[in-house]
């Protein structure tokens, strides 16, 4: 009860702390609820399902959780030779993400609040993620429709999995192009398309090509463009600093692509003083 009353500066305080440990110790049983240390996994995840029953609607606080425990199962999963472990994970995230996209549903609401939106799209990414087959056949749908007819909010989302699990993203980086404007619309609270355009370029994978330079190839092709300071040029030039959050935001929604961001990001010359 007292998570729920902190700030959500304290949130992310006590989630940093708590998340910073070094060993991977299994989940106890269901009903071991004893806990022997401080920041490890059992007490995050004692922490989620807190959260979780106790209908924590903090987007900022979700998000982190969210994207720790991908990093956590993609790192813990091969070490789990159960596999009793990942499925807990598993689980947690449809105890949380199901009833939330229940209670929403795919579409937005009339004079919805921010929060709600926000939430939505991640249970939708969540439930992707555990593959949830009536979520994937109905981002499917979307994906095969015209982008301008998407819900803003949930356009982003729906770029990615393109571009990643049905494999458009040379389709996509085509219609980036047709979306280019010197001046692009600033304060477009979910982004624009051509931001959303830019996440999914940045999520895309070739799993045909794993393990080998070109598994991530649009990913580099985009980062190279949007950070270079070096060689600037008309292309370059039409990027804000927005698009660039954009585009890391994409990179970092899955854990294989976040290395090759920041090592492509690394590589590249700093900007100008």
């Amino acid at each position: 009860q007292q998570f729920k009353e902190y700030t959500v500066d304290s949130r992310i305080a006590v989630l940093q702390n708590l998340t910073a440990f070094t060993e991977y110790d299994p989940l106890p049983p269901e009903d071991d609820v004893e806990v022997k240390s401080q920041g490890n996994l059992r007490l995050f995840c004692s922490l989620w399902k807190h959260c979780t029953s106790d209908m924590l609607d903090c987007i900022v606080t979700w998000e982190y959780m969210w994207r720790f425990i991908r990093i956590l199962y993609e790192n813990y999963i091969s070490h789990d030779d159960q596999k009793e472990t990942g499925k807990r994970m598993v689980k947690m995230v449809v105890d949380w993400a199901r009833p939330m996209l229940s209670q929403f549903s795919f579409k937005m609401r009339r004079d919805e609040d921010s929060c709600d939106t926000q939430l939505r799209c991640l249970a939708v990414r969540m439930l992707l993620w555990t593959e949830s087959p009536d979520v994937v056949a109905e981002i499917t749908r979307q994906a095969d429709l015209p982008l301008s007819e998407l819900e803003s909010p949930i356009r982003a989302v729906v770029t990615a999995f393109a571009a990643r699990q049905l494999g458009r993203a040379e389709e996509l980086k085509v219609k980036y192009w047709e979306e280019v404007e010197m001046d692009p619309p600033v304060g477009v609270e979910f982004g624009t398309i051509r931001q959303h355009i830019l996440y999914g370029l940045c999520a895309a994978r070739d799993e045909s090509k794993k393990d080998t330079p070109d598994e991530f190839k649009v990913l580099r092709e985009v980062m190279t463009a949007i950070f270079n300071y070096s060689k600037p040029n008309l292309i370059s030039r039409s990027f804000v600093p927005l698009d660039q959050l954009w585009a890391f935001r994409g990179a970092s929604e899955h854990v294989t692509n976040m290395k090759p961001a920041v090592e492509c990001f690394a590589n590249l010359p700093p900007p100008p003083p």
